[in-house]
């Protein structure tokens, strides 16, 4: 919202409906809690807008995000059966 305050909402709209139809589509019966589509897919606008706008600010913020929130990945192996 701080460095795209015109398109953010259309990113988290884009990144929660892709993330939804992608579990939707491939995950199993089960139970499936959590935002890490959105999570991630913030993320990824982040670091390639910061690529293409050649900003390191933005490469280092999504890039602290995905270190940070990439070590909750365990969390798609399952734990208690029936829930993701």
């Amino acid at each position: 919202m701080y460095f795209y305050p015109r398109i953010a909402g259309r990113v988290v709209i884009v990144s929660w409906l892709v993330g939804g139809i992608g579990v939707w589509i491939m995950g199993r019966m089960n139970y499936h809690i959590g935002a890490s589509g959105v999570i991630y897919g913030i993320a990824a606008f982040l670091f390639v807008s910061g690529l293409l706008r050649k900003q390191r600010t933005l490469m280092a913020l999504s890039l602290l995000v995905v270190f940070l929130y990439g070590g909750l990945i365990w969390g798609i192996f399952p734990i208690v059966e029936r829930l993701s």
